[in-house]
């Protein structure tokens, strides 16, 4: 972001101006743009005063100070429903609202790709008048669309390829999510014992806390869901399973791994 329009002490001396006072920066695309690290830097300095959401490039998740993943359930139902409302479209039922924003894991990118989706394909019922009412069947196209289930696998495997050793416990509760049929939840001290025959090198030095805590950063990136109370994990969404293959697709995957 260049001078003038970014100048992070000027925003530093604002906030101090006013104890009340909040800046939220919403920064789209830009993860390896010059000033992204100075307003990561920012937002560690005034504790959270100044506010900074970035999307669009994987490498934001190498940006220190940010937890990027799923928008909470509360915050992707106003990122779906607000814009459409203020078109002309209204969902038949609650249900519709939830069984959207589950298809595309609450991911911000995702949720405003099936919005575009939705407004194109009920473009010609506009003629007709508003409010326009989106039925089951308009979620299920929106759903079953090949560019939605397309970015849905990309941005799931670019999530898991980001680290090698989470990549290799993804795929190994993935295969254990079909055998079980989704039906169980997998502990950090298991996980690692079968991760270690997959890729001995990977995980040699590995213990249970440091798999645990790969394990949350799964969880942190919308991937896995932790089981309350326990230590124990599971895939947030059965379908983002189907997206990486079958069962011999995940092998193949994991005996690549071992390569690494």
């Amino acid at each position: 972001l260049p001078e003038p329009a970014w100048a992070p002490e000027l925003i530093a001396a604002w906030l101090d101006g006013d104890d009340d006072r909040r800046i939220l920066a919403l920064v789209d695309g830009a993860a390896t743009a010059p000033g992204v690290d100075e307003l990561v830097g920012l937002a560690v300095a005034t504790a959270g005063r100044f506010s900074v959401v970035v999307a669009g490039h994987r490498q934001a998740d190498d940006l220190p100070g940010l937890e990027l993943g799923p928008l909470a359930p509360a915050d992707a139902r106003r990122l779906l429903t607000t814009p459409l409302a203020a078109l002309g479209y209204r969902f038949a039922r609650p249900e519709l609202v939830w069984r959207l924003l589950s298809a595309v894991h609450f991911q911000p990118g995702l949720v405003q790709l099936a919005a575009d989706e939705l407004v194109r394909s009920l473009r010609v019922r506009r003629a007709g008048g508003l409010p326009v009412v989106v039925t089951d069947a308009d979620v299920d196209r929106v759903v079953a669309a090949p560019e939605v289930r397309e970015r849905l696998a990309e941005q799931l495997r670019g999530t898991i390829s980001l680290d090698g050793r989470g990549r290799v416990l993804a795929l190994v509760i993935a295969c254990h999510s079909l055998d079980d049929a989704f039906g169980s939840s997998y502990g950090a001290e298991e996980l690692l014992e079968e991760a270690r025959g997959w890729w001995p090198g990977g995980f040699e030095d590995a213990d249970v806390v440091a798999v645990d805590a790969l394990l949350e950063h799964l969880v942190g990136r919308g991937v896995l869901v932790r089981t309350s109370g326990r230590r124990r994990y599971a895939v947030r969404n059965p379908d983002a399973v189907t997206l990486l293959g079958s069962r011999d697709d995940l092998e193949f995957e994991l005996h690549c791994s071992s390569g690494r």
